[in-house]
């Protein structure tokens, strides 16, 4: 396998969609990062001059941490759960 197909690159409307925050949001918590609801924000990559990028493991690590954080559910018992819906 090469190292490139697991590297996923979002771009900012992915994220938006994804997480369900605004162009606005993402790019506060982008400048406060040590902002204490939401201390793993993912900082963005620089593509270009005029576009960035987010990873998709990061961001998917994040949505995974609120999860679990709102729901009160152990991690282990959220990524188990996740593995059997993936097998069937």
């Amino acid at each position: 396998m090469d190292s490139f197909d697991s590297i996923v690159i979002l771009r900012l409307p992915l994220v938006i969609e994804r997480t369900g925050l605004s162009q606005a949001t993402i790019y506060a918590l982008n400048e406060t990062n040590d902002n204490s609801d939401h201390p793993t924000w993912p900082t963005y990559i620089r593509l270009n001059l005029r576009s960035v990028g987010w990873l998709s493991s990061e961001v998917y690590a994040l949505l995974v941490s609120r999860i679990v954080l709102g729901c009160g559910i152990a991690a282990s018992n959220f990524v188990q759960f996740q593995l059997q819906g993936a097998a069937e």
